[in-house]
C-alpha cells in the first residue's frame, strides 16, 4: 500500500520533516524497536533554505568526507553545466536532489548519504521499487534520469573516483499514459469556481499550450497583441507558436 501523500504544505519539505509545536522536525523509524523519534531541527520561523540546510547538516554521515551522492549531486549543480540550463529545468535539478538525498532506506540512512563506491545497479533498482511503491512512477523516472546523469558527467571529469553509472541498464518504471482528455465542460466548470487572475491564467495557459511559468513571465503587452507569444522555458528561449483566437481574449484584454 502506498503511504499517504503528504499534505501541501509539506510538500517542499524534506522528507520525514514536519513542522509542529513551532518548530521543524525530523520523524526517523528505528526498525529495531519498531519506534519513531523525532528530532528537533530549527524554529518554524526558518525559511525553506535554512531548514533544507540543517536537514543536510544534521543527516550527513559521520565522518563526512565520505564522498555521497549528496556531495557529488552538489558538485554538478556548482558546475557551468548545470548553469547553462534553463531555470525551470534547474529548479526540477534541484527537486529531484532533494527527493533522492532524502529518501529513507530500511536501515534508516538516507539515498544520498550512500557512499559513490557503494551505489550499484540494484541500488537505483531499489529506488525506483520504492517510488513505484509510493506510486509515483513517473516521478522516479525522472529521478532514475537525474541519477544517470550526475554520474555521467562525474564519469567525464573523473570525479569522486566515479567509474560507473549505476542507473545504466535499469529498467524504467512502467508509465500509464492519460486514458481521457479533460472535456471543454469539465475545463469551463473548473474556472468558474476561481476568481481574479486564475481563469485568465488557465485560459492563456490552454491557447498558447504554455507552462505555468511562462503565463507568469507574459505582460500585458504581450496579451494586447493580435498573436501572443511566448517563450518556451525549457527549450531556452524559443518561442511558442500562439494558440486560437477565442472570445475570453476579450476579457482578458480588459483586464490587462
Amino acid at each position: 500500500m502506498a503511504p499517504r501523500p503528504r499534505s501541501r504544505k509539506n510538500q517542499k519539505l524534506p522528507e520525514y520533516v514536519y513542522l509542529k509545536k513551532g518548530r521543524y522536525v525530523l520523524v526517523e523509524y528505528n526498525p529495531e524497536t519498531q519506534k519513531q523519534t523525532e528530532k528537533r531541527l530549527c524554529s518554524g520561523e526558518a525559511t525553506l533554505a535554512q531548514v533544507w540546510a540543517v536537514y543536510e547538516k544534521m543527516t550527513i554521515p559521520a565522518g563526512g568526507r565520505t564522498k555521497t551522492f549528496r556531495w557529488l549531486s552538489k558538485q554538478y549543480q556548482d558546475s557551468l553545466m548545470f548553469l547553462k540550463k534553463a531555470a525551470s529545468t534547474q529548479q526540477d535539478y534541484r527537486g529531484y536532489h532533494r527527493r533522492i538525498c532524502s529518501k529513507m532506506l530500511e536501515d534508516g540512512r538516507h539515498f544520498g548519504d550512500i557512499p559513490l563506491k557503494n551505489w550499484t545497479i540494484p541500488t537505483v533498482r531499489k529506488y525506483l521499487d520504492q517510488r513505484e511503491k509510493e506510486d509515483a512512477c513517473i516521478g522516479g523516472n525522472r529521478e532514475k534520469s537525474y541519477i544517470s546523469l550526475v554520474f555521467s558527467w562525474a564519469i567525464e571529469r573523473h570525479l569522486g573516483g566515479v567509474t560507473i553509472n549505476p542507473a545504466k541498464g535499469v529498467r524504467r518504471n512502467e508509465e500509464r499514459a492519460r486514458t481521457r482528455y479533460v472535456t471543454d465542460a469539465e475545463f469551463e466548470a473548473a474556472k468558474s469556481e476561481l476568481s481574479g487572475y486564475l481563469p485568465i491564467i488557465m485560459e492563456l495557459a490552454y491557447l498558447l499550450r504554455a507552462r505555468l511559468s511562462e503565463v507568469l513571465d507574459l505582460t500585458g503587452m504581450t496579451c494586447l497583441t493580435r498573436a501572443s507569444i511566448c517563450t518556451d522555458g525549457r527549450a531556452a528561449g524559443t518561442p511558442l507558436p500562439s494558440g486560437p483566437q477565442r472570445s475570453n481574449l476579450r476579457l482578458m484584454r480588459q483586464k490587462f
